[in-house]
């Protein structure tokens, strides 16, 4: 398959100034980094546009260079406080905030869409030293906007999304964002008098029939622009990048690597411009290479599976070699709720909590850590079976900069206090009915805040005593008392509510979980904390010697994610169901069950047993399409008395970990 780009996501957080109600605002940036890459190129789209606008080009040059995309303000995964001001200045502000962040290598390749190119254009007249070369796709001199659109312009969200979407207008931004930037910054600017004033080399790419804008104000853009190359592509559409990606490519690639061979010393001859009567030469030249090309590719194949003799078992579409993948965990979830924020993140016995759910509950939990004292690097352990109250967790302790200590349930105590202590977690979280084991292995560790749930508190009330017998103790204490329904006074957000007192407890604080949550605000939180810091520490299971705290990082985890994602090229984003059955305080099940579904914006159905009845109901409900699993699993469910009849058909993918999977296992499933 292609290159997944939404695992190259990367945030940059930007303070919005003092006495905003949402302090931090969010730049996102699509940011490929393959090894040993020298090159970088930076995409900018155009006006209501998103970086998926660049998706062949993403694909196509970040298998030997950088390639950054950042998303306009406003745009796609972008803010656009309504506080801030809107202009061009500060629109080329947010292109040096991101590249700052990225920490991009100077000079580079700008490359720009339509109203990006305007961007661009004064962002290269800024910094003309930090520009190798600018290539302008789609761009007039005057973006002067159809009437059609104008129009549009007037309705009032989520009216216009709708209207957009039905005449086929592609557009990734808010009508306040594009009425905005049309007023302020689009129709005052003066491409015929800015472009006379660049001073790098530029290209310009049109199409040969592009009409979005007026005809004329194409044509006056490469006569504006001292010393520019032409090329016109015979196509019809604005978006020249996505109808025609092989051509604009070759354009691209043709226009820089002169650049690049010339500094190193090497002479290089190609066209300054292709135009209707020159492409038909042009494609001649290209066949003749492509068959020498072809007997090339054809050797260097051979002579990787001589040395990596695995990749003669790859499907097709699964890569060879993957970039390593910046982003964080945490806003594997933030960009699935941008994407989809209705879609199911989970489904529990009946519950669905969705992804802008998910994404606000994880913000709640990641305030509460920070009001609890927990600071970047700090560990927090969580101790729970699979339900909701620990994927919350999961990604609110990343997102308050914290490092995750996953413990089972099922551990014994001895098991759980070496943990504890080995790894100086200060917060713990856990079932209100592990309260008593909970004060015998805190001794002596750095524990001193202890956050209380039940198994039932995402549960409609008809299926709390269902699963209350099927996880074992979870009824054997009293619940924690949380103020619910009408009538409840939550606490002040922003403030900690009062620690539970208990007779007997020790001098550590006690809290509500629901309690926690309610009390802080669902606002964006900076983690601060980079690709290459830790994100969780995973016990191993010590069966040959003492359990070790293996140090994973942001890095670690996100590749694991990475590959397993390339491994299903048929799986589609938002579409997947993911039956997670296995323990998510189990790396394999950190990584199938927990981050993979995230990744694709799939929908995760939790199980917090491993009964097959259970795990039948649930495919016979929810027609799961993925299910990582262990053969022991496998094997019991293909030999239960009338399976086929719960539907196991939906399931398109398996997983297998944690053991030898025997052929005879597998065929059997398979054959189901």
């Amino acid at each position: 398959m292609a290159l997944d780009v939404e695992l190259y996501r990367r945030t940059v957080y930007v303070p919005t100034g003092p006495g905003a109600k949402r302090p931090l605002r969010r730049l996102s940036v699509i940011d490929i980094h393959p090894e040993g890459a020298t090159r970088t190129l930076v995409f900018v789209h155009g006006y209501g546009g998103s970086v998926l606008q660049w998706l062949y080009q993403l694909r196509f040059f970040g298998q030997t260079m950088r390639v950054i995309a950042p998303e306009l303000r406003g745009h796609g995964h972008s803010d656009d406080p309504s506080s801030l001001p809107l202009t061009m200045e500060s629109l080329v502000d947010d292109l040096e905030t991101v590249l700052a962040a990225m920490e991009v290598q100077r000079p580079f390749s700008l490359i720009a869409h339509s109203f990006g190119g305007a961007v661009s254009t004064e962002y290269a007249l800024r910094h003309p030293q930090d520009v190798s070369e600018l290539i302008l796709i789609g761009v007039p001199t005057r973006f002067i906007v159809r009437p059609i659109l104008r129009k549009l312009m007037h309705i009032p969200d989520p009216l216009f999304s709708g209207v957009a979407k039905r005449i086929r207008v592609a557009l990734f931004a808010s009508q306040r964002t594009l009425t905005r930037m049309h007023d302020r910054v689009m129709a005052p600017w003066r491409g015929d008098e800015r472009l006379q004033l660049l001073h790098v080399p530029t290209l310009v790419v049109l199409g040969q029939r592009d009409t979005v804008f007026l005809r004329q104000h194409y044509d006056e853009v490469p006569r504006s622009i001292p010393g520019s190359h032409n090329v016109v592509i015979p196509v019809s559409a604005h978006l020249v990048q996505l109808e025609r990606p092989d051509a604009v490519n070759r354009a691209i690639r043709r226009f820089i690597e002169p650049r690049a061979q010339q500094k190193s010393g090497i002479s290089f001859v190609s066209d300054a411009h292709i135009g209707e009567h020159g492409y038909e030469e042009s494609a001649a030249r290209r066949q003749s290479a492509s068959g020498s090309l072809l007997a090339e590719g054809r050797v260097a194949l051979a002579t990787r599976i001589a040395e990596m003799p695995w990749l003669q078992h790859y499907d097709q579409e699964v890569p060879e070699q993957l970039p390593l993948p910046k982003q964080l965990l945490h806003e594997l979830l933030s960009n699935a709720a941008q994407d989809l924020p209705h879609h199911p993140a989970l489904l529990f016995f009946g519950q669905k909590i969705s992804y802008r759910e998910l994404d606000s509950l994880s913000n709640r939990f990641a305030h509460a850590l920070r009001k609890l004292g927990i600071n970047r690097g700090e560990r927090v352990a969580v101790l729970l079976p699979n339900i909701p109250q620990c994927v919350i967790a999961f990604y609110g302790t990343l997102k308050a900069g914290g490092v995750l200590v996953l413990g089972s349930p099922l551990s014994n105590e001895e098991e759980i206090a070496y943990q504890m202590r080995n790894s100086g977690a200060k917060v713990l979280l856990t079932l209100d009915s592990y309260r008593d084991r909970v004060e015998r292995f805190c001794i002596d560790t750095d524990i001193q805040q202890i956050i209380y749930t039940d198994v039932r508190e995402y549960l409609p009330i008809r299926q709390r005593v269902l699963l209350a017998s099927l996880i074992e103790g979870s009824t054997q204490h009293p619940e924690v008392t949380m103020p619910q329904g009408n009538g409840a006074v939550p606490a002040p957000v922003g403030t900690l509510p009062l620690p539970l007192k208990r007779a007997g407890t020790s001098s550590r604080k006690h809290y509500s979980f629901q309690h926690l949550l309610r009390s802080q605000p669902a606002l964006l939180l900076d983690s601060g904390t980079s690709s290459g810091d830790l994100a969780l520490l995973q016990y191993t299971s010590g069966t040959t010697d003492s359990p070790k705290g293996v140090m994973l990082t942001h890095c670690n985890l996100m590749v694991n994610v990475s590959q397993v994602r390339h491994w299903m090229p048929d799986a589609k984003r938002g579409q997947e169901v993911i039956l997670s059955v296995l323990p998510l305080s189990h790396s394999y099940g950190v990584t199938d069950c927990l981050n993979l579904p995230i990744a694709i914006a799939g929908s995760s159905v939790l199980l917090p047993t491993a009964r097959i009845d259970e795990i039948l109901h649930a495919i016979k409900r929810y027609h799961p399409s993925i299910f990582p699993g262990i053969p022991s699993l496998y094997l019991a469910i293909a030999n239960y008395p009338r399976v086929r009849s719960y539907g196991v058909g939906s399931i398109r993918t398996c997983v297998s970990g944690s053991a030898p999977l025997p052929v005879e296992v597998q065929e059997a499933f398979e054959k189901l």
